[in-house]
């Protein structure tokens, strides 16, 4: 989304990702070889194809990413997600000159690390988010916005209400 619609984002937070359009046209087949797996650490291909999904208006201008901020993130347990993937995405990032942060040092497996979770950071399973010593959700909106945030024990599910959006999307087919 940050790449494909670069004019509207301002940047990036990724935890244990690839490299935006990395599995090319090729679908799901691909994803899971080309966007999980750590092979070709070049993202010059890459590149090139972004300039051309460009030129033909399919995505935003990709100059719109230099010096928008990103944050990268990759637990040292995990065992999905290799560590070359997120370093090619680090490597991406620094070629449109972005302003990158990152946190390759945290002993987590592959999950969101949190403060309030209840699985151990070393943990793999669902709902993927584990209790670390690190708050991901805020470490990546610092960079992003430039605040300091605060979780609020006392929000609850009754603070999420629903509303009709088929103004914004459309009635569903």
């Amino acid at each position: 989304m940050h790449i494909a619609f670069s004019s509207l984002i301002r940047g990036v937070g990724v935890m244990a990702g690839g490299v935006y359009y990395c599995a090319g046209e090729g679908g799901t087949n691909a994803a899971l070889v080309n966007c999980i797996t750590a092979g070709s650490t070049s993202v010059e291909p890459i590149i090139t194809k972004l300039r051309e999904l460009e030129a033909s208006a399919d995505i935003d201008g990709v100059k719109n990413a230099t010096h928008s901020q990103a944050y990268l993130y990759h637990g040292t347990l995990d065992t999905v997600i290799p560590l070359e993937v997120v370093t090619r995405l680090q490597s991406f990032y620094e070629f449109l000159g972005a302003n990158i942060t990152t946190l390759f040092s945290e002993a987590a497996e592959h999950a969101v690390p949190s403060h309030q979770a209840q699985r151990p950071c070393n943990y793999l399973g669902p709902p993927y988010v584990n209790h670390c010593d690190v708050d991901g959700p805020a470490l990546i909106i610092r960079p992003l916005y430039g605040v300091e945030t605060q979780f609020t024990p006392s929000q609850t599910d009754a603070n999420l209400h629903t509303f009709n959006q088929t103004d914004y999307f459309g009635a569903a087919t």
